[in-house]
C-alpha cells in the first residue's frame, strides 16, 4: 500500500499550488527547523498592487533582525511597527469587491492581527491551515522539528520520509531538481515531482473580469473563487 508525504518550509499566504501539495499526500511536513533565508517565501507573498492593476504588491510580516541566524521555527515576529495593520489594509483594498472577500476575511484577519502569536512559523502554519479548511483540503499534519533530524538537505528529506513509513515523497519541481534521487531509490522511496499546473480562474473587481496574474496567493483565489 502506497503513502505519500510532501515536505515544504511554512510559507506567509502561499499560491494556491502549496495547497496542491497537501492535498496530493497522506502526510504533510511543514520543514520548520531549517535555516532562515532572507527574501524568499517565509515571510512574504504576492497580491495585486490595486484592485484593477496588472502589477503586484508583497505583502511581508516583520521579523526580528538577527532572523537570519534562526531556523525558521526560532524567527520571532518584530511587532514594533505596523506592518499586521498595513497587510490587512493592502488586502481591504484590493479584494473588498471581489465575490466571496465578505465570507472569507475576517477569520484571515482575526490571525494576521493576533499579537499573541510570535514565531512566523506558527503564523504561517495557522494561516495555511485556515486556507486548508477554505478550501475543504484534509491531510495529516506534522512538523519537521519534532524528529531532530541533523541530516541537510535531502538527506533530511529522506529521513523524514522514513521515520513516516512513505514510499513516495511528492516533491514540488524546485526540490526535484537539487534532490539526488538514488538515495530515495536505494531506500525504495519513489521521488515524484509535483507538476502541478496553475489553476485558470476570473480575478474580478466589482463585476469586473480583470487581466490575468498568475502565481499570487491563495487569498486571490480563495476571494475570487466562484
Amino acid at each position: 500500500m502506497s503513502k505519500t508525504c510532501s515536505i515544504l518550509q511554512p510559507h506567509y499566504l502561499p499560491w494556491i499550488g502549496y495547497f496542491d501539495l497537501i492535498k496530493r499526500s497522506d502526510v504533510f511536513v511543514y520543514l520548520d527547523d531549517v535555516q532562515y533565508i532572507k527574501r524568499e517565501w517565509k515571510n512574504r507573498n504576492k497580491i495585486r498592487k490595486k484592485p484593477t492593476s496588472k502589477d503586484i504588491k508583497w505583502l511581508s510580516v516583520s521579523v526580528e533582525k538577527d532572523a537570519c541566524n534562526k531556523k525558521i521555527n526560532q524567527v520571532k515576529i518584530f511587532d514594533s511597527n505596523k506592518w499586521r495593520d498595513d497587510n490587512i489594509n493592502s488586502i481591504k483594498e484590493v479584494y473588498r469587491f471581489t465575490p466571496r472577500f465578505n465570507e472569507f476575511s475576517e477569520e484571515i484577519f482575526s490571525i494576521i492581527e493576533d499579537k499573541s502569536i510570535k514565531n512566523l512559523s506558527d503564523l504561517n502554519i495557522k494561516l495555511i491551515k485556515k486556507g486548508c479548511e477554505f478550501l475543504n483540503i484534509k491531510s495529516n499534519f506534522v512538523l519537521s522539528s519534532e524528529f531532530g533530524f541533523k541530516e541537510k538537505r535531502e538527506y533530511k528529506l529522506l529521513e523524514i520520509c522514513k521515520k513516516l513509513s512513505c514510499n513516495i515523497f511528492l516533491a514540488n519541481n524546485k526540490t526535484c531538481e537539487y534532490a539526488d534521487k538514488n538515495i530515495f531509490y536505494d531506500a525504495n522511496i519513489e521521488i515524484k515531482p509535483q507538476n502541478f499546473n496553475q489553476i485558470i480562474y476570473k480575478q474580478k473587481y466589482k463585476e469586473i473580469n480583470l487581466d490575468w496574474l498568475p502565481y499570487l496567493s491563495w487569498i486571490d483565489y480563495i476571494f475570487n473563487k466562484e
